[in-house]
């Protein structure tokens, strides 16, 4: 029996040095290269949403830019210039009918006086006096004007956008186009990028805070809708034009957000996923890497017996004839 357990002694003792020579410096660097792994992957991963938000930023100004280019190109012919009403009429309604995002056009005269108002759901088509209109004025000594953000009817977010009209006999403005340009497209195109079973939310603000598009239809047509303080307070205190990170909001999520400015503009593009979605793949990875950790584990652990089991026998072996030989025999 005392052999017996000499024998078992000697075979643990030699199972427990192979298993500690094999597995801790193993584990030791296999820890390491995990965390090195995991933590170049998150960084990956926060460039990508970056990225994605610098897109967006372009696919923004883009989308501004084309119905600014609609206006422009309309104020600039001939039978524009000649502020013939009826022919601005008919170019007008042209402009709506091709056009579904503008909501209201008005062409307004050097003098500030309105000779054309037309728009989609108009109660009241009185001719206004721009004359003090600061949007007017701007549009008229600037050449063109992007701003006046609203609650167009309480709920739709709009643009007006102004155009200078110029005659070009003299390059002296003759007037200018207002218009009031609908932002759905926008949250349109962020719903489709980003739909809801991807558990991430995209919007665009301007520099106030205004909510100008949202993946989320619903935050979007509110008539106070903002995004979370706690996240505003990041975005419109920040002076990077682009920009990411975890964040942890005030209800004790966290996310990771990634923000990039459309210059043009002054409006802020973000894009906030949780960290749980966010790092899907790094959690994926260390998963696997402990699953295979395990198996190399189980296979060390039976080499190492084996191992044992073949230096224990002979030396044992070795040991108890030593023992006998001492005895005399």
């Amino acid at each position: 029996m005392t052999q017996r357990r000499k024998r078992g002694r000697l075979f643990y003792k030699f199972l427990f040095v192979f298993l500690l020579v094999s597995l801790v410096p193993l584990g030791i660097v296999g820890y390491y290269l995990v965390n090195l792994t995991q933590v170049t992957l998150n960084k990956a991963i926060t460039r990508d949403q970056e990225s994605l938000a610098v897109g967006f930023a372009d696919t923004v100004s883009t989308y501004i830019t084309s119905f600014r280019n609609v206006l422009y190109d309309a104020a600039h012919l001939s039978d524009f210039v000649g502020m013939d009403v009826e022919k601005q009429k008919n170019m007008v309604n042209n402009i709506m009918q091709l056009h579904a995002a503008f909501l209201e056009i008005s062409v307004v005269a050097a003098d500030g006086q309105e000779t054309i108002r037309i728009g989609r759901f108009l109660k009241d088509t009185k001719l206004r006096d721009f004359s003090n209109d600061g949007i007017f004025q701007k549009a008229v000594t600037r050449g063109e004007f992007i701003g006046g953000l609203e609650r167009y009817m309480g709920s739709y977010p709009t643009l007006t956008v102004g155009i200078q009209i110029v005659s070009p006999s003299d390059n002296r403005a003759v007037g200018a186009v207002l218009a009031k340009l609908s932002l759905n497209g926008l949250s349109g195109i962020l719903k489709t990028s980003f739909p809801e079973n991807t558990h991430t939310q995209a919007a665009v603000i301007d520099s106030s805070g205004f909510l100008v598009a949202h993946s989320n239809l619903d935050e979007v047509y509110k008539s106070d809708a903002r995004l979370p303080e706690d996240v505003l307070k990041i975005l419109l205190q920040n002076d990077a034009r682009t920009g990411g990170g975890e964040i942890l909001l005030d209800n004790g999520e966290r996310v990771l957000g990634a923000f990039a400015e459309a210059e043009e503009l002054g409006w802020v593009i973000y894009i906030q996923r949780s960290v749980s979605v966010a790092y899907q793949a790094s959690a994926d990875m260390l998963k696997r890497t402990y699953k295979m950790g395990g198996y190399v584990f189980l296979f060390v652990l039976i080499l190492g017996y084996a191992v044992s089991l073949v230096i224990a026998q002979p030396i044992q072996a070795l040991r108890e004839a030593a023992i006998k030989l001492g005895e005399g025999d």
